[in-house]
Order: C-alpha cells, then structure tokens, then sequence
C-alpha cells in the first residue's frame, strides 16, 4: 500500500487542525512501516513559506494593535478597559514561535519516514500542461505531476491513495480517470484515508495526544 500525500499533510499536522488526529495516525503507521508513505520533496519546503506569510500578517496585526493600545493609554477611561488584552501581541508572537517549532518536528519525522519525489525535467514540463488542461494552480501541477510519474513506477496491482485536501482542485473527473489505471485513487480529506487503509487492513496506531501549538 502506498500514501501519497503533500503540503498540506504537513500543515495539518504542525498548526493541530481539524484532521490532524487522522493525519497523525498516518504519520505514526508508515514510522511503523505499515505502509510506504510518498510525499514530493517540493511540499516538504512549501509549508515554510505558509508559516513565513502567516508570521508576517500576525507581526502586521501585532503592531496595529500595540499602536492602538499606546493610544488608548493615554485616556484614563480606556487603561483598565484594555488591561486584559494588552498581551495580544506577545501571544501573537508566542504562537508564530511554537508553530515554528512544530513545523520543524512534523518535517523532520517526514524526512526520516517517507519515500520522496524528486522533481525533474519531464516532471515539470508535464506540470505546465496539468497547470493548464486541468487549471490547477502552479504549485498544484507540480505536486500531481510528482505523484501521477511516481505511481507510472509502480506496480499496477499495489493499491495507492493520493490525499489532498484541495478538493477543488483534485476532485474532477480528469484527475480520477487518470488515476484509476494506476491503481489509486483520490481522497479529499486524512479521516478518508484512515478508512481506505483499514479496509485494506491496515491497522493504523491510535493517535497520542497532540500538542496544541503555542499552549505549554
């Protein structure tokens, strides 16, 4: 059995969201070796500009709010009135660090249990074209470019689950009829997967508790 997964895979997993308990039993199976796990050496960089844009707009909003908090001091009436919020910059700032953090741990287990793709010539040449016939976003073609070359290698009967959670952009009928000859398929979200593997019995470790970022 074989998982494809991208960018967002490890995005799920360093900010805590919502199918990060899925995406973490996914992880932890294939460090068990239940499964091979792929994942395109472009989405393991990618997620670092994500973070980098996120600490930006957090920075911007913390500077807005201190400028107007400096404001509302100089009024008597307004002091005690925005005590309690006056941390909201430092809290900003505490969450870009721990989800920095968690970042690098999500990318370091990846790079130390999965399979990745490298990206060539021929695969970004038949990105431009995916970029074009199926109107995916640059960044999209390159990803899919990587997991439809990969799995041309392998062998037909191994079954292969390829997830994203960009299901606009995946789930069309080209990218399913493409698919299909290969022996995988597409799934829109982690929590999918997890019932693709188990009807495959692939009996996937229940998730510990995940660490919330930016809260000790």
């Amino acid at each position: 059995m074989i998982v494809y997964v991208e960018s967002n895979f490890i995005l799920e997993l360093a900010l805590g969201q919502e199918g990060a308990a899925s995406a973490e039993s996914i992880l932890s199976g294939a460090e068990q070796r239940l499964f091979e796990l792929v994942i395109p050496a472009f989405s393991l960089s990618e997620p670092f500009g994500t973070m980098a844009h996120r600490g930006r707009e957090r920075k911007k909003l913390g500077n807005q709010l201190e400028e107007q908090f400096r404001q509302l001091r100089r009024s008597r009436q307004h002091q005690v009135t925005i005590q309690p919020i006056e941390t909201a910059p430092a809290v900003l700032l505490g969450l870009e660090t721990a989800e920095s953090d968690a970042l690098d741990s999500v990318v370091m287990r990846s790079l130390r249990t999965a399979s990745r793709i490298e990206l060539t010539v021929e695969m970004f040449e038949q990105a431009l074209n995916y970029r074009r016939d199926y109107d995916l976003s640059s960044s999209d073609a390159i990803i899919y470019a990587n997991v439809v070359s990969d799995a041309r290698k392998r062998e037909k009967t191994r079954p292969k689950l390829f997830v994203s959670r960009n299901h606009r952009d995946f789930d069309i009928p080209q990218v399913h009829a493409e698919l299909r000859p290969l022996g995988a398929e597409y799934c829109d979200s982690f929590e999918r997967v997890v019932e693709k593997l188990a009807q495959h019995n692939v009996k996937l470790p229940r998730p510990s508790v995940l660490p919330i970022p930016g809260v000790a």
